[in-house]
């Protein structure tokens, strides 16, 4: 068992308890950029108009890619990295390694389905008390790395002195849970497969099949590069409507436990 909730410092927290949870094995780092780009440019091959569909967008600029000499999408490296930022990862291949954002729930679906087939792996999305255990382990603390705030062991809104951004999966070492997952306190937050209720855990699991409803809230767990220090509190809960898109939200993978381990 390992203890959920209990953190009055922590944005919709929800009463300290125990929980048991079956075995299951969760990614290491968030999806990356580069990763889920592939999957739209395999789905440019066979349906163009719904690889377009897919590709990450914010509000301002519409897409966050662009096509390179040889027509793949690729992130817009002048887009996403700016000021102090371009300075420090000045090559375009850091935009690759940047967390999946810009996507909406049904999105990190659909390259679930893509990578589950093509790895011949069964990925999913967590579940809400899935991510928390990943986060902090069985006993309780309130970030990965124990029970103190340091701003510059994550990204975070205050991890550096200039105006803050995404970086690349990885950067922030101490942003390190008990299993060894990493950034789950800050650098993007994650969709999970969770349907939000407000003063409850729930065991409710959105149907990606079923036809999208305005009422519905999906779990989102996990800081972002713009979070403050109650939202990266490994005990925060956020929900978003699984048809948002959102510049600090991307996804992280699931999958069981090989057979015989």
């Amino acid at each position: 068992p390992f203890i959920a909730g209990g953190d009055p410092r922590a944005y919709e927290t929800l009463p300290r308890m125990e929980v048991t949870l079956p075995s299951f094995l969760i990614s290491k780092f968030p999806v990356t950029l580069g990763e889920y780009l592939d999957f739209v440019n395999a789905l440019e091959g066979t349906d163009p108009q719904a690889a377009r569909e897919r590709l990450p967008r914010n509000r301002y600029e519409g897409t966050i890619c662009e096509r390179d000499e040889t027509g793949r999408w690729v992130p817009n490296h002048a887009l996403l990295f700016e000021g102090e930022a371009r300075k420090r990862y000045p090559d375009r291949a850091h935009a690759l390694k940047l967390p999946v954002l810009c996507v909406r729930w049904y999105d990190a679906v659909a390259y679930i389905r893509w990578r589950s087939a093509r790895d011949g792996i069964p990925y999913r999305l967590p579940t809400e008390l899935e991510w928390e255990k990943a986060a902090r382990g069985v006993d309780g603390r309130f970030f990965p790395w124990g029970n103190h705030h340091e701003p510059t062991y994550c990204k975070m809104q205050n991890s550096r002195p200039e105006p803050t951004q995404p970086e690349p999966i990885g950067i922030f070492e101490q942003d390190c849970s008990p299993y060894g997952v990493r950034d789950m306190a800050g650098s993007m937050k994650d969709w999970t497969a969770s349907v939000y209720e407000r003063r409850k855990f729930s065991n409710e699991l959105l149907d990606p099949d079923a036809p999208p409803s305005p009422n519905i809230l999906v779990v989102v767990r996990g800081g972002g590069w713009n979070s403050s220090t109650r939202s990266i509190r490994c005990a925060n809960r956020d929900a978003s409507p699984p048809t948002a898109r959102k510049t600090a939200l991307g996804f992280r993978l699931v999958r069981p436990l090989p057979s015989g381990s």
